[in-house]
């Protein structure tokens, strides 16, 4: 198992390299965007076993980025809060589904996409997109797609970083993409991976080890936006 976990995470690096420059932006549509709301925030854990496998670890790593999202960019928009997103009656009645098997999202929210192609690639369809600013009220939706990885190092391979790659993506109210692409991020926090393959620890250290990493990613957002 853990054979199979350190050639996944080798192969998936080697991948973030090939796309992490990649990152689109429409600058005669970024202007007109000013309020923004994180609709959309699916992980994929892969084959990932131990504390990646807790419930709870994917709950709270969503919370955490979703928050983090807001953060970082709380000086280029007005990010309306999750809690507000997913109390409006508009959100929760927008024709998302609120579970997709093989995938996880903070509790109460949606997934938009239409097919699975579309969840990995963070795209919301340009009637959705729409649909979703004008019942949030807002100019631009970000749907967000986290695919766990770890980069194991170490004597015997017994610790680890997470190197998630993240799909971001940003569309305004007339349904089209302003900016996204896949970036990545190498968390500073160690995991241990004993003899086994499994990840132990905490849910605490791994939403902080992956949060470290999603704030990594959206520096280069910001990078690649001009944010402030």
């Amino acid at each position: 198992m853990k054979t199979r976990i350190a050639a996944l995470a080798s192969l998936l690096s080697l991948a973030f390299a090939a796309c992490g420059a990649s990152f689109f932006v429409a600058p005669d549509k970024k202007e007109a965007v000013k309020k923004v709301a994180v609709v959309q925030y699916a992980i994929n854990p892969h084959i990932l076993v131990g504390i990646p496998n807790d419930e709870n670890a994917k709950l709270e790593v969503a919370k955490l980025n979703v928050e983090t999202f807001g953060k970082e960019l709380g000086n280029t928009y007005q990010i309306v809060p999750a809690s507000e997103v997913l109390a409006n009656a508009a959100y929760t009645g927008a024709g998302g589904k609120p579970t997709w098997e093989g995938y996880y999202s903070a509790t109460g929210m949606h997934y938009f996409s239409p097919d699975e192609e579309q969840l990995k690639n963070a795209t919301l369809p340009p009637d959705v997109a729409k649909k979703l600013c004008e019942a949030l009220g807002v100019d631009g939706v970000v749907a967000i797609y986290d695919s766990w990885v770890i980069q194991q190092f170490g004597f015997m391979n017994l610790k680890a970083h997470t190197v998630p790659r993240y799909t971001i993506n940003l569309f305004d109210k007339d349904g089209n993409r302003v900016w996204g692409g896949i970036l990545s991020g190498e968390s500073t926090t160690e995991l241990d991976t004993p003899p086994g393959g499994a990840v132990t620890g905490t849910v605490d250290t791994w939403a902080k080890a992956n949060n470290e990493s999603f704030t990594i990613a959206m520096s280069q957002v910001k990078t690649s936006i001009g944010a402030k």
